[in-house]
């Protein structure tokens, strides 16, 4: 079993700093997927002292969660590939800006953000924050600067070699990423 720092995931440790420096704070709603995720996203919740509502755009489809959204308010929801096509698909009868008002930040992972969708974001007026993981060992995510992926130092030790001779590189160089976990 996985001995985590004061009984937190780093993974989940790492992802309420990202949302905390997007807006995220203690009392906010935010929507919280899937039923597989719901012990990482409470813990999530827990540590930003956010309220998590449980739905998901999967199982409880697009019209539901509106009527969520348009009762609470939340702050913060992650969105994958599909759930997205799903939006850009209802917003041909739905106000998707004024609907998602209320959202400081909409995380997106799963898969590369394509420019013509990033642009209908945009054109949205949301603010997208990306977000990935660091060889299965953390999460990276985009800071409020949208200018790159961010790790931290204390959830993993990462490093970046040259695949030639194991060697570092130099800042700002090309290798590969290797991620070494601190605590399993």
């Amino acid at each position: 079993a996985e001995e985590w720092p004061r009984g937190w995931s780093p993974h989940w440790i790492g992802a309420t700093r990202a949302l905390y420096g997007a807006g995220i704070r203690p009392g906010d709603y935010i929507l919280a997927g899937s039923s597989g995720m719901r012990g990482p996203q409470a813990q999530l919740a827990q540590l930003l002292g956010a309220v998590p509502i449980y739905i998901d755009v999967f199982n409880d489809g697009w019209p539901k969660v509106l009527e969520i959204i348009e009762r609470y308010r939340p702050t913060f929801m992650n969105l994958t590939g599909i759930p997205a096509v799903g939006l850009a698909e209802l917003s041909r009868t739905v106000d998707i800006e004024r609907a998602f008002s209320c959202f400081k930040v909409i995380g997106f992972a799963g898969e590369p953000l394509g420019a013509a969708m990033r642009a209908r974001f945009a054109s949205w007026n949301i603010e997208l924050l990306t977000w990935s993981t660091a060889g299965d060992v953390a999460l990276c995510f985009e800071c409020p600067r949208h200018d790159g992926l961010h790790m931290w130092e204390d959830t993993g030790f990462f490093e970046i070699l040259d695949v030639e001779t194991g060697e570092p590189v130099p800042d700002g160089g090309a290798g590969e990423l290797i991620s070494t976990s601190l605590c399993n």
